[in-house]
C-alpha cells in the first residue's frame, strides 16, 4: 500500500508524468524545489498547481467532493492527483469497472477496487464519524448487514455538504488544437471502426447483389443461390448495427467534449474583447453551438461514409468490365458538387452574418424597449425592422436556390437517369456477362443512393464550418494568453509577511492606449503593503482603466508592472488576479442567480466550508447587511438576482465589496464601489473595508 502514495517532495514527478501522458510536456523542472523537504501547510497547492498548468501546457482543475459523490467521482476524474489525509498524494490514471488504475511511487501501474480507495481518501472524516455512530446503534441489536446499510446511510446524511476529498484534474488545455483534443479522446480510432463496419455491410451488400445475378440468369440452383443472399444480407446487418452503435455514442461524446471545451475557452475570454460585443452577438453564438454539435459530427460521419462508397462504387464500375464511361461520369458529378458547394458556401456565410447582425439588434432593442416606446416616433419605430427583414429574406431565398440546385444535380436522379442512358448499349446486347451486369447495376444504385447522402451531409458540413467560424474566437480565448505566458520561478511573497523586500505593486513607464488614445503616458507609482490609497479624476480621466491594468484586464502596451517584485509578463494571469482583486463599477458586475453565499464566495471556495460560510456572515454584518440576511428565509442561502430576491443597487455594491474582501488578496481595488451608498450606510462600509483589506485602492470621483 505504501508504494501507492506519493510523498510531496515527489509530486512534481507525478505532475509532469501526467502533463506528459496528456500534452507530450513535462511540467517545469523548476517546481521541484517548491515542494521538497517542505509539509503541505506551508506550500499553497492550488497556486502550485496553477503554476504546472501554465508552464506544462494542460489544464490543471482543483475539485472537491462530498461523501455521497466520491464513487462517481472518481469515475470520471481520471487522471488526477488526489489528496491524502496525511502528507501523501495518490496519482489515479483511469477506472476499469470498479476498479482504479493508480500509478505507483516506482511509475508502475496497479489496480485497485473503488471502495477501497474511496475508505483511503476519506477516513479521516469517516473514522471518528462512523465509530459515534455505530456505538449509538449497537443498543438496537440490529444484524450486521443492516446495521452496516443504516450506518452508510447515516454518513451519507450526516456528511452530505462536507467536501472530504480533494483533487487536481489533468485535462488538454482549452487553447490545445481541436483534433488534438479529439485524439485525446480517442475519437478518431472510434470514427474509423464506425467507418470500417459501414464499408463491410456495403461489400457485403455488393457480393450479394452478384450472387443474385448469377442466380437469376446463370444457375438453376435457386434455392441455394437464395439461400447464399439471405445468409449475405443477414450477415451484413450486425455490421450495420455496429457501426450505427459507434456512431451514436461518438455523436454524445463529441458534443459533451465540444461543450466543454468552449466553456473553458469562453471562461479564459479577455474583459475586453467581451466588451466589445452585444448580448445578441454571444446568443447568436450560443445558437451556433447548437448548430455544431448537431450537425458537424453526424454529418462529417456521413459525408466520410458516403463518400467512400461513391470511391467503392466507382472502382467496382471501373473494374466490372462493362464500361469507364460510368467513372468519368461519377468523377464529373463530384467535381460538380464541389463547385456548387463552394457557392452555396458563399451564400450561407452571407447568410450567417446577417443572422448575427439580427441578433444584436434585437437583443438591443428588447433592451431599449421602454426607451424606444417613450421617445421615438410611432411611425418611424419599424422601418429598419422592415428593411432588415426584407433583406433576410431576400438572402433566404438565394440560400434556399443554391440549397435546391447542389441538391438536383447531384442527387440520384441525375446519376440514374446518366448512368442507365450509357449502361443501355449493355443491356441490349447479346453477349453480355449477366454476372458483370448485375454487380454494376448494384454499383449504380449504391452511387446514386451515397451521391445523394454525400450532397446533403456537404450542405450540412458548411452550415456547421460557418458556425465554427464564429465560435473559433471563444474556443480559443485562451490561446494568446495560456500559449504564450512563459513561468515564473519567483513563489510570491504574501503581503501580510514579515520583512517583505518589494512593494506589492511597482510600475514604472507604464503606457496604455486605447482606439488610439492615450489613457497611461508613462506612469510610474508603488502600492505597498497596508497602504490604503484614494484615485480621484474626473469622468474619463483613465482611473478605471488605470484600475484594469493594475488587475491584470488590460496588458499594459510598455513599462514594467510587478507584484512582490515578480513582472507582469512572468507571471501566469489567474495567479495574478488571486493576488489582486478587483469589484468593477456597478454597471460591469453581476449578481448571479444563485445564493447569496455562491455570489459572496464564488471567488473564494465553492462549494465552500463551514468555516467560509461564517466568515462570509461575519463580513456581510460589519457591511450592515445582517439585517437583509436575518429577513431572507433561507439567509446565505437565499436565492438573489432575476427571479429570486430583489436587492437595491447600494445592497448589490456591499455584497461586490465583501466578494472581494473574501477573497483575500494582497491588493483590492474598489471602484466606485461606495458611490451608490448613502452617508450612513459609507460610514458603517467603510471600516470594514480598511480592516479587512491588506492594500487598498479605492477608485472615485471628487
Amino acid at each position: 500500500m505504501d508504494d501507492l502514495i506519493w510523498p510531496l517532495s515527489n509530486l512534481h514527478v507525478a505532475a509532469s508524468f501526467l502533463a506528459s501522458d496528456i500534452r507530450g510536456t513535462s511540467a517545469c523542472p523548476e517546481f521541484a524545489s517548491a515542494t521538497k523537504n517542505a509539509n503541505r501547510s506551508d506550500v499553497n497547492l492550488d497556486d502550485w498547481f496553477e503554476q504546472v498548468a501554465n508552464c506544462s501546457g494542460v489544464d490543471i482543475q482543483s475539485n472537491t467532493s462530498n461523501y455521497p459523490d466520491v464513487i462517481k467521482m472518481l469515475k470520471c476524474c481520471g487522471p488526477c492527483i488526489l489528496m491524502m489525509p496525511d502528507n501523501g498524494f495518490i496519482v489515479l490514471l483511469k477506472t476499469k469497472r470498479q476498479n482504479a488504475v493508480i500509478l505507483n511511487y516506482k511509475q508502475q501501474f496497479s489496480l485497485l477496487p473503488l471502495t477501497k480507495l474511496k475508505d483511503i481518501l476519506t477516513k479521516e472524516h469517516v473514522l471518528p464519524l462512523r465509530q459515534s455512530l455505530s456505538e449509538q446503534l449497537l443498543p438496537l441489536g440490529l444484524p450486521t448487514k443492516q446495521h452496516e446499510k443504516v450506518l452508510e446511510s447515516l454518513l451519507i446524511e450526516k456528511l452530505s455538504n462536507t467536501p472530504v476529498i480533494q483533487a487536481w484534474i489533468f485535462h488538454p488545455a482549452a487553447y490545445d488544437n481541436i483534433f488534438a483534443q479529439f485524439k485525446q479522446a480517442k475519437f478518431l480510432k472510434g470514427l474509423m471502426l464506425s467507418i470500417g463496419a459501414a464499408l463491410l455491410f456495403q461489400i457485403m451488400l455488393i457480393i450479394s447483389w452478384y450472387v443474385i445475378g448469377l442466380g437469376v440468369f446463370e444457375t438453376n440452383d435457386h434455392d441455394s443461390v437464395f439461400s447464399l443472399w439471405a445468409l449475405l444480407l443477414f450477415s451484413a446487418i450486425p455490421f450495420y448495427y455496429l457501426s450505427l452503435k459507434i456512431k451514436n455514442r461518438l455523436s454524445l461524446d463529441f458534443g459533451a467534449e465540444l461543450r466543454k471545451q468552449l466553456l473553458q475557452g469562453i471562461l479564459k475570454l479577455k474583459p475586453n474583447d467581451v466588451r466589445r460585443h452585444s448580448s445578441g452577438h454571444f446568443m447568436g453564438q450560443v445558437m451556433d453551438i447548437d448548430l455544431l454539435e448537431a450537425q458537424s459530427f453526424g454529418m462529417s460521419f456521413i459525408a466520410i461514409t458516403a463518400l467512400t462508397q461513391v470511391f467503392l462504387a466507382g472502382i467496382i464500375l471501373a473494374v466490372a468490365g462493362v464500361s469507364w464511361s460510368h467513372s468519368i461520369l461519377l468523377t464529373t458529378l463530384l467535381i460538380l458538387i464541389g463547385m456548387l458547394s463552394l457557392k452555396y458556401y458563399r451564400e450561407i456565410k452571407r447568410w450567417l452574418a446577417f443572422d448575427l447582425q439580427l441578433n444584436c439588434k434585437l437583443s438591443e432593442q428588447l433592451v431599449g424597449h421602454r426607451t424606444r416606446f417613450i421617445q421615438e416616433m410611432p411611425e418611424q419605430r419599424h422601418l429598419v425592422e422592415d428593411e432588415d427583414l426584407s433583406n433576410y429574406t431576400k438572402l433566404c431565398e438565394q440560400l434556399d436556390k443554391w440549397g435546391a440546385v447542389l441538391t438536383t444535380f447531384a442527387g440520384r436522379r441525375v446519376w440514374l437517369f446518366l448512368s442507365l442512358l450509357l449502361l443501355m448499349p449493355e443491356l441490349t446486347s447479346d453477349n453480355v456477362d449477366v454476372a458483370s451486369l448485375s454487380v454494376c447495376i448494384g454499383a449504380i444504385l449504391l452511387a446514386a443512393i451515397s451521391l445523394e447522402q454525400f450532397a446533403n451531409s456537404v450542405k450540412y458540413l458548411l452550415e456547421a464550418r460557418c458556425a465554427w467560424v464564429n465560435l473559433r474566437p471563444m474556443y480559443e480565448g485562451a490561446a494568446e494568453t495560456c500559449a504564450n505566458s512563459t513561468q515564473s520561478q519567483a513563489s510570491f511573497t504574501h503581503a501580510d509577511s514579515k520583512g517583505a523586500e518589494y512593494p506589492t505593486i511597482q510600475a514604472r513607464e507604464l503606457h496604455f492606449s486605447f482606439n488610439k488614445r492615450k489613457i497611461l503616458d508613462g506612469c510610474d507609482f508603488s502600492i505597498n503593503a497596508k497602504d490604503k490609497m484614494l484615485l480621484e479624476g474626473n469622468s474619463g480621466a483613465g482611473k478605471s482603466t488605470l484600475g484594469n491594468v493594475i488587475a491584470g484586464a488590460y496588458m499594459p502596451q510598455q513599462g514594467e508592472l510587478s507584484l512582490n517584485g515578480t513582472s507582469f509578463k512572468a507571471v501566469y494571469n489567474e495567479l495574478w488576479r488571486k493576488k489582486i482583486v478587483m469589484a468593477p463599477q456597478f454597471h460591469d458586475n453581476y449578481l448571479f442567480s444563485q445564493t447569496l453565499a455562491f455570489n459572496l464566495l464564488m471567488g473564494r471556495c465553492w462549494p465552500p466550508s463551514e468555516a467560509d460560510l461564517i466568515d462570509a456572515q461575519t463580513v456581510c454584518n460589519e457591511l450592515g447587511l445582517g439585517k437583509l440576511i436575518n429577513k431572507m428565509p433561507a439567509g446565505l442561502h437565499q436565492m438573489v438576482g432575476e427571479g429570486g430576491w430583489n436587492l437595491s443597487h447600494g445592497e448589490q455594491s456591499r455584497v461586490f465589496i465583501a466578494r472581494a474582501l473574501l477573497q483575500r488578496a494582497d491588493l483590492i481595488i474598489l471602484d466606485e464601489s461606495f458611490s451608490s451608498l448613502d452617508p450612513k450606510t459609507f460610514n458603517i462600509a467603510l471600516p470594514c473595508v480598511l480592516k479587512r483589506s491588506n492594500a487598498l485602492l479605492i477608485i472615485a470621483h471628487p
